[in-house]
């Protein structure tokens, strides 16, 4: 990749999944070895460092029965000390250190001379060449660990860092491709080291903390994001076909059959990309942990959906059993739960909203009567074919104003003013007129006339005679 990107020579697409593969593969390794089976790998290596250390010795034992022997050879003291050196080394512990290898290295150095062992002598030049093999396998068990975490170590991704989007949705494609993720995320965590020890920089924290935020916004844009927008849409499909089947439930068997038949059909005849994964398999992932945060990618979804659900409820009230079932779908088939949004379980289309009361103000006043023993109003002349009569209550009102705020009322009393200062206008000159006058006049004068008969109280037989003549006009 570096030579790709120095030299400015594009690379194929394709390569981005064996990449993201091999970061994941290692890192895999690495937890499998020091993290998951870390006990195990342990007592395997010291049973592999005792069986070389008993070896070793059984190597060293015809030279060191060869030096006893051989008491006036030239050398012959510091070698049988380094062989004893030795000896004691791999018998004292199973245990070794990269220092303790070194000076065991010294020792076989010193004790396989040209004087203890020469090259004409090919049973010594045996011993030393197994012996020296037996110290390289030492040595490389005793510095496993380290070379591991070297040979695992992920930091490229940092200095590559255009492509670590471009490598998480090359990952997560395939079908189980999600199981792969949380290698991936931890394989960014091991360029944290490196960023720590930077001294061109006064808080080298600062550089840790700007690749978290960078890594984390890959997650978001690559992971989250499309994953929230994949489960609002498979909840409505589901939904909508919910809806498909209740609406054709009332048809023949046959026909359903049938239907179902040919849909098959048509799906094995069409050709496209091949399906997604399963979005259990990104949801079922546990926390994500990138440096000091994590990533909870199902706590994300639910919370998107919760937003969501609660926004488009309260903008179309009448869709509550619809957002109402998307989320029984999500616990069911996400296992994903869902906050109550507190809002109401209904919808105000039994009545009228305190919006289209305002706007058609007129309409209303004409066809609704007010009740003052049930403190509502009912409606007196319903649609024709209407088979309800629509009514208004207090409690309508007030879910009205919890959906559109309380922000409503100044326009709802300025609408009311001009309505009823219209009306009074219009009443004002109809009393100006003269044959309304004179009506008027002459029931006046019928009561004072009359006025200790009817005790004070103008007849209700009369009023409704009155009305009736005042409709003629």
């Amino acid at each position: 990749v570096a030579l790709h990107v120095s030299l400015g020579e594009p690379f194929p697409k394709s390569i981005l999944k064996p990449l993201g593969n091999v970061a994941c593969g290692a890192k895999a390794v690495e937890i499998f070895i020091t993290r998951t089976h870390a006990a195990a790998a342990h007592e395997c290596l010291s049973g592999a460092l005792r069986a070389l250390g008993r070896a070793l010795v059984a190597q060293l034992a015809p030279l060191k029965a060869r030096l006893e022997r051989r008491k006036g050879h030239a050398g012959r003291l510091d070698a049988l000390a380094a062989v004893e050196a030795a000896t004691a080394l791999c018998v004292a512990s199973d245990g070794y250190s990269e220092s303790r290898a070194g000076v065991l290295k010294l020792c076989l150095k010193v004790a396989f001379n040209d004087r203890t062992a020469p090259a004409d002598d090919s049973k010594l030049k045996a011993g030393r060449d197994r012996a020296d093999a037996l110290l390289r396998r030492i040595s490389l068990l005793t510095t496993l660990d380290a070379r591991i975490r070297e040979t695992c170590d992920c930091s490229t991704l940092y200095w590559n860092r255009e492509l670590l989007e471009p490598v998480i949705a090359a990952v997560i494609a395939p079908h189980g491709g999600a199981k792969r993720l949380p290698a991936l995320v931890l394989a960014t965590a091991d360029a944290a080291a490196t960023l720590r020890a930077a001294q061109h920089v006064d808080d080298a924290e600062v550089l840790v903390k700007g690749w978290e935020n960078f890594v984390c916004a890959a997650l978001d844009d690559q992971v989250v994001k499309p994953t929230c927008r994949r489960a609002e849409d498979e909840l409505r499909l589901r939904t909508h076909e919910l809806e498909q089947a209740r609406n054709v439930g009332a048809t023949k068997p046959e026909e359903r059959a049938k239907a179902e038949a040919e849909k098959a059909h048509v799906g094995k005849q069409a050709e496209g990309p091949p399906p997604p994964p399963p979005l259990s398999d990104v949801l079922d992932l546990d926390p994500l942990r990138v440096l000091s945060r994590r990533v909870h990618i199902k706590r994300r979804v639910q919370r998107y959906l919760e937003k969501v659900f609660y926004d488009l409820t309260v903008v179309a009230l009448h869709d509550w059993a619809t957002y109402a079932e998307m989320k029984s779908l999500a616990s069911m088939c996400y296992d994903i739960e869902l906050r109550d949004n507190r809002l109401p379980a209904g919808s105000l289309d039994v009545g009228l909203d305190v919006l289209r009361i305002m706007q058609n103000i007129d309409v209303f006043v004409a066809r609704f009567s007010y009740n003052l023993n049930q403190q509502n109003f009912v409606e007196r002349k319903p649609d024709r074919g209407s088979k309800n009569v629509r009514s208004i209550g207090i409690r309508s009102i007030a879910v009205s104003l919890k959906q559109h705020g309380l922000g409503v009322l100044n326009t709802t009393v300025n609408y009311t003013y001009q309505f009823l200062a219209q009306k009074f206008d219009v009443f004002n000159q109809f009393l100006y007129d003269d044959y309304v006058r004179s009506h008027l006049s002459r029931e006046r004068r019928w009561f004072k006339k009359h006025r200790e008969e009817c005790k004070a109280r103008y007849p209700f037989e009369r009023a409704q005679d009155f009305a009736k003549k005042i409709r003629k006009l």
